[in-house]
């Protein structure tokens, strides 16, 4: 048996073992994993979590995220069609409304800089229903929305509330300047891959796997906590004046 993880089936599979219940499913995937003798890793980075999880004798090999052989002709494509003309700039959050994303963290950290002209988009598109149960729900959703609201205004904050057709989103991501992410694990993988492809600022935890591999690649990311200590000038600054 091969098992392909995915990201959300390495990380975060584990239910919190307060019941009888939990405590039984959480033994069965334990089992599953203990005997499974190799994984297919979407992302290099995951065989530390797999080693620390199963072991150092399942056996890792690289599958890597399916990307369609037009998507380089995609993102070219889509990059004509640029739609922002208010030279306002404008800062995703996150990817969708999964609790683990930390949202109001970030929101918090953007706060300081809501006299500015910027924008602040929330794509929270999926991610109500969770994963296993966990990290979703529909009063998250809300509490972000209206933490984003009372943060940064109402004025100054889009949702996307629903999912675009790849062509529409990839010329969405074309019209992002920033983005932030606040997980500590491999999350949002082809939001970011697309983003780095474009240029885009992207945010990372600084403890995260995903940000070490991409800086050990030599890719311009930054770190999400430095966000605290920057200014305006310094946060927006383009990738190409900083690498």
């Amino acid at each position: 048996t091969t098992w392909i993880e995915w990201g959300a089936d390495l990380y975060n599979w584990k239910l919190p073992g307060n019941s009888i219940k939990e405590k039984f499913i959480n033994h069965i995937n334990w089992v599953i994993r203990k005997n499974i003798l190799q994984v297919g890793l979407t992302f290099e980075v995951d065989e530390e979590e797999i080693r620390r999880q199963m072991g150092e004798k399942v056996n890792c090999i690289y599958t890597p995220l399916p990307f369609a052989e037009n998507r380089i002709k995609l993102l070219e494509e889509s990059r004509t069609k640029k739609l922002n003309q208010k030279k306002e700039i404008r800062i995703q959050v996150a990817h969708n409304s999964l609790q683990l994303n930390n949202h109001i963290n970030i929101l918090s950290q953007l706060e300081k800089y809501r006299e500015n002209n910027i924008r602040v988009i929330l794509p929270l598109s999926y991610g109500t229903y969770g994963i296993n149960g966990q990290f979703g729900g529909f009063a998250y959703r809300k509490s972000v929305i209206q933490c984003a609201y009372s943060f940064i205004g109402k004025n100054k904050v889009s949702i996307l509330s629903k999912e675009l057709p790849l062509e529409k989103y990839l010329q969405y991501l074309w019209n992002i300047d920033i983005a932030v992410f606040n997980v500590n694990r491999p999350i949002g993988l082809a939001n970011i891959i697309y983003m780095l492809y474009m240029g885009k600022k992207v945010f990372l935890p600084a403890n995260s796997p995903h940000y070490k591999f991409f800086k050990e690649i030599g890719l311009p990311v930054f770190k999400t906590e430095d966000i605290d200590f920057m200014t305006y000038d310094e946060f927006i600054r383009p990738v190409d004046t900083q690498v």
